[in-house]
């Protein structure tokens, strides 16, 4: 303990009635007092201290040490002399007091009086204080007050308090009409968002009826945006974002984005990088890719951060699978970037109303097949590519008969496209190929439905269907029978016999613990299909006691190595 606050103490102990007037004497005088010595006071005088806390808040002792200790105090001691501290010069001062006086009796008027304030600070004050309030009254009072206030800070406040329910209009184009006028009646849309950023000289946004946006509106968006602090759309750009055709937005996108780049990827201007990820296509993504891999490259993983955050509120399947992507290659080193990633992608999938594998299974690529097939013409005639169960493509004609290779006489550039597809699937490949071993492990459980719509409609993972023993399990997690797919993804069983899912089924990866030894030695006899991992052979221990010990002695490791360790050592 400190020798000030043993000093405070010590004369406590010793002479309380003689201590305490000469501390008070001390406090008049302003003289220095060790921080923790205030909750000495606290502790040894209990509801006495209240005064002498008071009079050190009057005297300009630091209010962020005296009002949390005065806090722990009955209320009724001090809470009437703590409005005029709603007018204090210091933010984080009259953070505190709100928080208090939102207990006051008289906390909803008094803090409508103040939200009438001329100043801005001070009707961030009431605001803090109202939306601590558990109140109809006070919640009107906020709504009011929302579209007159241009302070934005106590606005966000007030957003968030209302849930982001600020207007009752249920057309978007009303809404965002409406709440243009309000923020340019608040002189917010008289310059751009940013003094560099000259937003007339911009592509032109289209809304989804044809017509251009006005400057206006899309100022209003990129001040919105410019009030987000985290990776996500402003609750009031979202009815405009809604409006926008998408399908045309690209040049304006990557319009933004460069300028936004020309200031050096700045941290505090990322919100112009969310907003193009919002409306950006393809080529905006590619970028962002590139520039987020550059930033890890550089060590700036902050940007990285945000980065992947934006490529997956791009919202395409190719930008999600990047964002996938990231959170695998740096799962253990640069783990920052690799947990933003992950974070992003399981947003996604509560946003979708889908767990976290269920919108992987969605962004596998289908390499440009429609369904199980790819076609294409020779001279007139209609050809269908596949996958065969090597993943190579193969070739049907209109008659469905098998080719021994692509026709002689197809162009070239079709050709090479089929030529350079076993590469281009490499890696989806093997990804997937770890995922569904880790699926047999795991036991993970696909509803008929989905799995039908997983592996039923992607050439790709059609091909892991053909290769794969299944397991059909009823409600109570019974299993019902044990299945196959031929090539044409129907399920059949051992005896060759084709098999409907049921609707309440559910679809595992075959694990051969749940086949007693006899019916697993008959699939190993009768499913010949070249596993892509180790299944039917796959060694089984059944759950015994053991004792294990655990003596690791000095040995240290960075954090996240051991598990990737084990990983690499599978």
């Amino acid at each position: 303990m400190p020798p000030g606050v043993l000093a405070v103490r010590g004369l406590l102990h010793l002479d309380r009635p003689a201590a305490v007037p000469y501390l008070a004497d001390l406090l008049a005088q302003k003289r220095s007092l060790h921080p923790e010595a205030f909750q000495v006071l606290a502790d040894e005088l209990q509801e006495q201290a209240a005064p002498m806390l008071l009079h050190a808040l009057e005297n300009d002792y630091d209010a962020r040490t005296i009002l949390p200790v005065l806090s722990q105090l009955d209320k009724a001691l001090y809470i009437d002399q703590l409005w005029p501290y709603t007018l204090h010069k210091l933010k984080s001062v009259r953070t505190l007091v709100a928080v208090i006086l939102a207990e006051h009796p008289q906390a909803l008027e008094r803090a409508a009086e103040l939200l009438g304030h001329k100043k801005a600070d001070q009707r961030l004050t009431a605001v803090q204080i109202l939306s601590k309030l558990d109140h109809e009254h006070a919640r009107e009072l906020l709504q009011q007050a929302l579209h007159k206030e241009v302070n934005d800070d106590a606005r966000d406040l007030m957003l968030e308090t209302l849930g982001g329910h600020t207007l009752t209009d249920t057309d978007d184009l009303v809404l965002v009409t409406r709440l243009v006028m309000f923020a340019k009646k608040r002189h917010k849309l008289s310059k751009p968002a940013e003094k560099w950023l000259d937003d007339k000289a911009l592509p032109p946004l289209y809304l989804l009826d044809g017509t251009v946006m006005t400057t206006d509106m899309m100022r209003f968006l990129i001040y919105r945006m410019s009030r987000v602090t985290e990776v996500h759309a402003d609750v009031e750009a979202k009815p405009l974002l809604r409006l926008i055709d998408r399908s045309r937005s690209g040049d304006f996108a990557r319009a933004l984005y460069k300028a936004y780049a020309d200031q050096g990827g700045d941290l505090k201007l990322k919100y112009l990088m969310t907003l193009t990820a919002l409306l950006g296509d393809d080529l905006l993504a590619d970028t962002l890719r590139e520039d987020i891999q550059l930033w890890i490259t550089t060590k700036r993983l902050k940007m990285a951060e945000h980065g992947v955050g934006a490529l997956a509120l791009h919202g395409s399947n190719k930008a999600l699978r990047e964002v996938e992507f990231f959170s695998r290659r740096y799962r253990f080193r640069k783990a920052v970037v690799g947990a933003a990633a992950l974070r992003a992608l399981e947003l996604t999938a509560t946003e979708r109303g889908l767990t976290l594998q269920e919108l992987i299974d969605s962004i596998v690529p289908d390499f440009g097949f429609d369904g199980l097939y790819r076609s294409f013409e020779v001279k007139g005639e209609t050809y269908r590519a596949f996958l065969d169960s090597n993943f190579k493509p193969a070739y049907i004609n209109d008659k469905g008969r098998r080719l021994k290779a692509i026709p002689v006489a197809t162009p070239r550039e079709i050709r090479n496209a089929f030529k350079a597809l076993p590469k281009e699937m490499a890696d989806t490949i093997k990804v997937q190929t770890q995922r569904l071993e880790l699926f047999l492990e795991e036991q993970r459980k696909w509803s008929a439905e989905k799995w039908q719509a997983v592996f039923r409609h992607n050439p790709v993972m059609s091909v892991f269907a053909t290769r794969l023993v299944w397991a059909l399990f009823d409600e109570g997690d019974q299993l019902i029978t044990a299945f196959y797919c031929d090539e044409n993804i129907t399920p059949r069983t051992l005896t060759g016999d084709s098999l409907t899912l049921p609707e309440n089924a559910q679809v595992r990866i075959l694990h051969p613990i749940h086949l007693d030894t006899a019916t697993l030695q008959q699939w190993k006899d009768t499913f010949k299909a070249q596993p892509v991992f180790p299944q039917l052979d796959r060694p089984v221990t059944l759950p015994q006691n053991y004792a294990v010990e655990y003596d690791y002695g000095d040995a240290s490791m960075e954090n996240g190595l051991p598990s990737g360790y084990m990983e690499q050592e599978g």
